[in-house]
């Protein structure tokens, strides 16, 4: 019974792992600018990280990113989506997004 189970369970491993990720959308954003994109919105929301601090403006962050890089929520959404399929990939777009927001630390202090 142990043996039949752990047969099964590797055989799920092995045929989940031959899946294909999310499929590659028409419109990717590019890494590079995903990171910026990412960075840019960890900005907008570190004000609110730290309290209730509210946006006296006004203004919706993802309308300005949307109108900033010229893409729109379908196409963030599907590129996000894409990258976090790709484990690897996707940590390296985090990576650079802490490299960017540490050395904007750095450069403020």
């Amino acid at each position: 019974m142990k043996k039949a189970t752990l047969v099964s369970l590797i055989s799920l491993l092995i045929l989940s792992c031959g899946e294909k990720p999310v499929a590659k959308p028409d419109h990717l954003i590019p890494k590079a600018v995903m990171v910026q994109i990412l960075y840019d919105l960890a900005l907008l929301h570190a004000p609110e990280s730290m309290g209730n601090v509210k946006d006296p403006y006004g203004v919706e962050k993802m309308t300005f990113l949307y109108q900033k890089y010229q893409i729109d929520s379908t196409q963030f959404v599907q590129s996000d989506q894409y990258y976090a399929a790709l484990p690897l990939e996707y940590q390296e777009i985090y990576e650079a997004v802490i490299k960017q927001l540490d050395e904007t630390k750095e450069a403020l202090k």
